[in-house]
């Protein structure tokens, strides 16, 4: 069978056998198949969509799963004096023609030895893959918009797939499952199992947390710089480094089955070394740090901005990324708004 996956960016080429779905630079793939169809051979088998088998790029002994779907009868109706004919694909097994393309897709990742699918849907899709998958004995997750209808859900979950529903947007359902489909790529690469796989989640939402304490210590240092006392900001980085070192060896060793959220809590030293700089500073200058000098906004700013992100990426519905990106922007937001007259003054100053 002459058939390759080729990128529409690069133009690099893929065999068929090859389990990705995309090229090496993200580009898109195209599939190349030259189909070699005898009429004579096709309109001596029974009807069906498998009747064209050559023109369908499935190696040649592979397994075809199938529901003997296609060949819908046409019926012709009329619309405002004119014959229409409507192809009735409602007939199919699972009520949509979304059965040609599973039929397919399954059919090939039965060949290519896919123990698990995941895929998103509003309904009709997820009805169709999970039906095949059910044929093909296949484990498969189906995501779908929570708002889907009450009968697409039933019918997937009778077929045996295992039915998430994702509050949100059709797009926070697709990223969803974009996230679902790294688990077995963590899996692979670092030796997870789901449970490993979700440590990751918490690790990032620690990760946002301590965003606060890199603000605060950034805010502290400069003030220790423009006191012409650089030493003490050194000092405290090498507190830091032995939390880290500490907490990261920890985290392999004595916590080593738990190690994830004990190397996330490492992020935490952060917040530590921002502490020490901040009663360190105040020893060092009369009278101390106080809410309204620029030193204390900054403090002020870099704490509710990291509060406000983590808290938005924790609660907000949807999908981790976007929540992340949200809390982000509304902490950067804040942030602006309380240092909004020293912004003012550093561009007076500038110009």
């Amino acid at each position: 069978m002459d058939a390759h996956f080729t990128c529409t960016a690069c133009k690099k080429e893929y065999d068929l056998s090859s389990p990705r779905w995309r090229c090496d630079c993200g580009g898109l793939l195209d599939l190349f198949f030259q189909p070699k169809i005898d009429p004579r051979e096709v309109s001596a088998r029974r009807p069906g969509l498998w009747r064209y088998r050559e023109a369908i790029p499935l190696a040649p002994g592979a397994e075809i799963i199938s529901f003997d779907e296609g060949f819908t009868p046409l019926l012709q109706v009329n619309f405002g004096g004119f014959p229409v004919w409507v192809k009735q694909d409602q007939l199919f097994p699972t009520g949509s023609y979304k059965d040609r393309g599973a039929s397919v897709l399954i059919s090939q990742a039965k060949a290519l030895g896919v123990a698990a699918v995941v895929e998103d849907s509003s309904g009709n899709a997820g009805c169709a893959v999970a039906a095949y998958c059910a044929r093909a004995g296949i484990a498969c997750d189906i995501y779908v918009p929570a708002d889907t209808a009450a009968g697409k859900l039933a019918q997937i979950a009778l077929y045996g797939a295992n039915l998430i529903r994702v509050p949100g947007s059709r797009e926070d359902t697709a990223a969803a499952v974009m996230a679902a489909g790294l688990h077995p790529l963590l899996q692979a690469a670092f030796h997870f199992d789901d449970a490993g796989t979700n440590l990751i989640t918490l690790a990032t939402r620690v990760y946002l947390l301590t965003l606060a304490g890199y603000v605060m210590q950034e805010t502290l240092a400069r003030a220790f710089y423009a006191r012409q006392e650089p030493m003490l900001p050194l000092y405290s980085v090498l507190v830091r480094l032995a939390i880290y070192l500490s907490v990261g060896v920890a985290g392999v060793t004595i916590f080593r089955s738990i190690g994830v959220p004990v190397i996330a809590a490492g992020e935490m030293a952060v917040l530590v070394e921002a502490i020490l700089m901040l009663t360190w500073l105040n020893r060092r200058i009369s009278p101390p740090i106080q809410v309204l000098t620029a030193a204390g906004k900054g403090l002020i700013a870099a704490a509710v901005s990291g509060l406000a992100a983590y808290a938005l990426a924790l609660y907000l519905p949807g999908s981790g990324v976007m929540t992340a990106l949200i809390g982000m922007a509304a902490g950067t937001i804040l942030a602006l708004f309380i240092v909004r007259s020293e912004i003012r003054l550093l561009f007076r100053l500038g110009a």
